[in-house]
């Protein structure tokens, strides 16, 4: 945590207040020792505040210090206006149009991908074999790859062949942090989508099983962004306990009550009040972890 501001170290940095379904990405990455995720929410969701909030922890964790985007041209632009407004993070664009001004001046045997730490990169400049390589020799340990399914789609042809061969070169490195994102992640052709899910996992390019649902998983995830929001919003543990149950702060004959229809609905499915049990037990932890109540806003622009 930066400075007391929040229950994330980042969340000082931060130049929009996320929505609770945006914080799963960080929350399921920060449980990986490799971050390798598929984010494949739809247009309009916001991927890339997604995969902006877990750069921007990781750099404030120390776990990275530099990063590249690689994306298709016309959104190169979109994302260094994004990393820098929304994360404090100046990125550079390399293009087909730039890339040798960005070059010249540097010693011939140093790359421009490790002269500048923070690169947005176009994947027509990048795809061809001489800028691949040098990319795959200086890239920097966190990679995000924007219209991921534009490198791994059916029609294999020499353009999407030579970008799939760039993520697997990448990929290789088992160390390296991925983030894919797309908004179409599986057209009908099951190929393509083995393909993707193969960049994350070898594994999975195998054809895995369809995966299952599991209740219990998702209640706890949905109790950690509730337990996150309540940090957010500077609450200590007791005024928590009141939002959940003022009786259970009060004494039983208080007048107020929130969530009765949820308290009555779980204690008949499940034999007590789940929700209040996982959210009080997340709060816990995150403090646990050194996360303490939010005293200061958002980064204000």
């Amino acid at each position: 945590m930066r400075r007391g501001a929040g229950p994330f170290r980042s969340a000082a940095q931060l130049g929009v207040e996320p929505r609770a379904y945006q914080l799963v990405p960080l929350l399921m990455a920060l449980k990986l020792e490799v971050k390798r995720l598929l984010i494949a929410d739809d247009v309009g969701i916001g991927k890339t505040i997604e995969a902006g909030m877990i750069v921007r922890e990781m750099f404030d964790r120390g776990q990275i210090d530099r990063f590249a985007v690689i994306c298709p041209p016309h959104l190169v632009s979109q994302w260094r206006e994004e990393l820098a407004t929304k994360f404090d993070l100046d990125a550079v664009e390399v293009t087909a149009s730039n890339a040798r001004s960005l070059e010249r001046g540097l010693p011939a045997s140093q790359s421009l991908f490790e002269a500048y730490p923070y690169t947005i990169v176009s994947l027509d400049y990048i795809k061809a074999d001489n800028r691949r390589d040098e990319f795959a020799r200086a890239c920097p340990g966190m990679v995000i790859v924007d219209e991921a399914h534009s490198c791994v789609g059916g029609d294999q042809g020499k353009s999407k062949h030579q970008r799939y061969e760039l993520l697997q070169s990448l990929a290789a490195d088992e160390e390296r942090h991925m983030l894919f994102l797309t908004a179409t992640p599986h057209s009908g052709d099951e190929d393509a989508y083995d393909r993707l899910l193969g960049l994350i996992h070898p594994d999975f390019a195998l054809g895995p099983e369809p995966f299952t649902w599991d209740e219990g998983r998702r209640a706890d995830l949905r109790a950690e962004i509730d337990a996150w929001y309540a940090l957010a919003y500077g609450l200590d543990r007791e005024e928590l306990r009141y939002v959940l149950d003022p009786k259970d702060v009060m004494g039983a004959d208080y007048p107020s009550e929130t969530f009765r229809v949820l308290q009555k609905n779980e204690i008949a499915k499940y034999g007590e009040y789940r929700t209040q049990r996982l959210v009080l037990a997340a709060y816990d932890e995150l403090m646990r972890q050194g996360m303490r109540p939010r005293t200061e806003g958002y980064r204000q622009q």
